[in-house]
């Protein structure tokens, strides 16, 4: 079995890469974190059922989850979305979902929200995680951890704590793919899985609106940026026990659009 982990979706030119992009690659999962789909804060309704459309198969979130109202009422629903699980508790959402497979063990598919640089930091990760991971073993040993995190070395910790617990751990939330995707300890592990979308900007955005921003320190509107679009994540292969065999890195080009150059 193959599980495709996306990076962090960015705006409209992350949407394009997706469309353009997932065609090219054979896998049996698509999980991707939808963090800044729409307009690159947070995801929308609408764009949470396109990505379904073009294959996703779950989408992870992290601290801009609830920034558009009209998601929250369909995390609520069936509908392939989770939140971290460390939010606090309460908070609308899923904190497990649990994704069939064709041959293998079901996927229990977990997120975590990092502590460190949020504005609001969530609960305990490493506490949380243990708790889940509980239940989640009671379901599947086929269990897949998404990290948010802004601290790859936070993430290094998560790796050291659940190596060997999981199958596959994955960071996101830094926009930068790391070069250290690995099996470590019979766990799949990459610090960050990067983004889809612009990689010649800012985090997706283009970076003359983010300058400003530093220069002035006057909120700005942050725009679309077109340049040297990827589709970034790892593809990881799993054997009929779901214990992971193989990672590897994702970085495919994707040809900007006429209508945007």
């Amino acid at each position: 079995m193959k599980v495709l982990c996306l990076g962090e979706i960015v705006g409209k030119a992350g949407l394009y890469a997706l469309k353009m992009g997932l065609p090219q690659i054979e896998a049996d999962l698509v999980i991707a974190n939808g963090e800044g789909t729409t307009n690159g804060f947070g995801i929308g309704e609408g764009h949470a059922r396109y990505l379904g459309r073009l294959g996703v198969s779950a989408i992870t979130g992290g601290d801009k989850l609830y920034y558009k109202k009209d998601l929250i009422p369909v995390l609520e629903t069936k509908a392939p979305i989770l939140k971290p699980l460390n939010l606090p508790y309460g908070s609308p959402g899923r904190t497990r979902l649990v994704l069939k497979t064709k041959d293998n063990p079901h996927l229990v598919l977990l997120s975590l929200l990092g502590q460190t640089f949020f504005r609001k930091p969530a609960n305990n990760p490493f506490t949380a995680i243990d708790f889940a991971l509980k239940k989640a073993k009671e379901i599947s040993q086929l269990i897949m951890v998404d990290f948010h995190a802004q601290a790859s070395s936070e993430t290094q910790l998560m790796r050291h704590h659940l190596a060997g617990k999981v199958s596959i751990l994955v960071g996101s939330g830094c926009k930068t793919l790391t070069r250290d995707a690995q099996i470590y300890q019979g766990t799949a592990y990459i610090s960050d899985t990067g983004m889809c979308g612009a990689t010649g900007g800012i985090g997706g955005f283009d970076p003359e609106a983010e300058i400003e921003k530093y220069r002035y320190g006057v909120p700005t509107k942050s725009q679309d940026c077109w340049k040297d679009i990827e589709l970034q994540g790892v593809l990881i292969t799993l054997d009929s026990k779901g214990i992971p065999t193989d990672i590897e890195t994702i970085r495919l080009p994707i040809p900007t659009p006429e209508a945007e150059v």
